[in-house]
């Protein structure tokens, strides 16, 4: 590494799910974003803990002090949160590093305070900054202390821990988007997914939104552009606002759209207690194709990719993208007593792989099957097997590990995860209503 490179940043690793009794915040990333979004100026910032049930971590006292002291001399130190579980990764600009307690902060998320876990360590962060996962990962720009690339599937180092760029990267460079920050993207792509989710015609919000990243990543990129870009950027933000208005008034007539999905929440809820056959969810998921991917726009269950290769959905996406779902059995054992997966999980991902592959190399007899766009590059999969409830601690880093080796090309998720996800989402809804005085 360039010398400019063995300057220290900060990396950890988070997780949404945990486990049934530990349901902290699935939003995490967005919720702290909603902080910075209350306050202005020199109070714009927000507190991120880091939640510790062992104690372990790969950072002491001596690299909380050196990390103070970069950050005193005003360099951009960064805070990296990654989150496997979710294909996540986004950057914080890094402002103090401290080990006393901030539950009590106006500027700490309230969702710490449940935490039965121990919360050694705090980062102040005044801005957050959503990144490419599979891009930024590629360019191989993380390393390790030794100079070894970073590893986003080991599981053997504690987190937080310090990380390396090579290059150096600039990710707060306000100068370019004239004082913009960035957790504002992050919330109004927040925002459309909630409205996509609710069942309301998002399409021009969506379209709107879609049109002022692109204009602002122009003014970004080439300031000298900025003059004629930022009006139309004005004109655009108005537009939205218009279109979100006129959204919160169907939202207003949808109430019972809410109390709709909330008792299929408990449908659900109940297939899974009593461990109900893969029929039963088939059923239940025609039904309700927004609870396997919350920006479905059409479902295919059971179609045909031609002789025995039928999935058990084919979903396309708002993105004109597609899913390709597998489901299994809930009781299904994923791992063995030698920690290997088991015969009913490699069949599963097998198969998946198998339809994959079908697109790839028959894309135009799947035209003839009703999937036009349907290509190699815009098609991923789903497996849905299994339980976390089900799993020792162990064997959920080892799904983690696993679904971190094939998540470019499909993702393996338990029953439950997607029920954990459903329940979120109504909370999530229930509090956006909430704001606008829905009742």
């Amino acid at each position: 590494m360039s010398a400019n490179s063995k300057a220290p940043h900060i990396i950890t690793r988070w997780n949404p799910f945990y486990s049934e009794e530990d349901r902290f915040e699935y939003r995490t990333i967005e919720v702290h974003c909603e902080i910075l979004e209350k306050y202005s100026g020199d109070e714009q910032y927000v507190w991120y803990g880091k939640i510790s049930k062992s104690s372990n971590l790969g950072i002491n006292n001596k690299d909380v002090e050196m990390l103070n002291q970069r950050i005193a001399s005003g360099v951009e130190v960064h805070f990296y949160m990654y989150c496997p579980e979710k294909s996540s990764l986004t950057v914080g600009k890094l402002e103090e590093v401290s080990c006393s307690n901030q539950i009590n902060d106006p500027h700490t998320p309230t969702y710490y305070a449940r935490v039965p876990h121990k919360i050694p360590l705090w980062f102040k962060l005044s801005d957050i900054r959503r990144l490419d996962l599979f891009a930024f990962l590629l360019s191989n720009i993380l390393r390790e202390e030794e100079g070894k690339l970073f590893d986003p599937v080991s599981t053997e180092k504690y987190y937080p821990r310090k990380i390396y760029e090579d290059p150096p990267q600039t990710f707060f460079n306000y100068s370019l988007t004239r004082e913009r920050k960035w957790f504002r993207v992050i919330l109004v792509s927040d925002y459309v997914g909630t409205v996509a989710v609710s069942g309301s015609n998002s399409s021009a919000y969506e379209a709107i939104n879609y049109a002022k990243k692109m204009l602002f990543s122009i003014s970004e990129s080439d300031p000298q552009r900025a003059a004629f870009v930022d009006p139309a950027i004005n004109v655009l933000k108005v537009a939205a606002e218009v279109v979100q208005k006129q959204e919160i008034e169907l939202a207003r007539t949808e109430k019972k759209d809410l109390e709709e999905y909330e008792k299929r929440i408990s449908e659900y809820r109940s297939l899974l207690g009593k461990n109900a056959e893969e029929s039963e969810f088939q059923t239940f998921f025609e039904k309700n194709p927004v609870f396997l991917e919350s920006r479905f726009k059409s479902s295919f269950p059971k179609k045909s990719l031609g002789g025995e290769r039928i999935p058990d959905f084919i979903l396309l996406l708002h993105d004109l993208s597609y899913l390709v779902v597998e489901i299994e059995k809930p009781a299904l054992k994923l791992f063995n007593q030698n920690g290997d997966p088991r015969a009913e999980l490699t069949h599963a991902q097998q198969q998946v792989r198998n339809y994959l592959k079908w697109v790839v190399e028959d894309k135009e007899y799947l035209k003839t099957r009703g999937f036009p766009n349907l290509t190699a590059d815009n098609v991923r999969g789903l497996v849905v097997i299994g339980k976390d409830s089900d799993m020792t601690e162990e064997e959920k880093t080892k799904l983690e590990s696993l679904n971190a080796e094939v998540r470019s090309k499909y993702e393996i998720k338990t029953f439950d995860r997607i029920l954990l996800a459903n329940e979120s989402v109504l909370a999530n809804l229930k509090t956006w209503r909430g704001k606008e005085n829905l009742k």
